[in-house]
């Protein structure tokens, strides 16, 4: 399956943005770019995320962002039909 869309994980903790932000993709092979819905639903998914990744960084305080935490926005993501990317894809969709 081909994939097109790309979808750019950026999450920013308490002002915080890791280093390693991951790429996302949708798992269907459709692109988040293609059509306004698609575009509009991914910034969604992707503003409910950081939401959930802030949550994450308010339970455990002075935990900056790592790897565990990259690991809230993914599950997060994935629950909303989201993958990783292959490094050094370049995302079609940015919040």
């Amino acid at each position: 399956m081909f994939r097109i869309a790309i979808v750019t994980a950026t999450a920013v903790l308490a002002g915080c943005v890791p280093n390693n932000t991951p790429t996302m993709v949708r798992i269907d092979g459709r692109s988040a770019g293609s059509s306004p819905a698609l575009e509009l639903q991914a910034k969604q998914d992707m503003a409910v995320c950081k939401g959930e990744l802030s949550k994450a960084q308010l339970t455990a305080p002075g935990v900056y962002p790592t790897e565990l935490m990259t690991n809230v926005y993914v599950g997060c993501m994935a629950g909303r039909g989201y993958t990783r990317a292959p490094e050094g894809t370049k995302p079609a969709v940015t919040l």
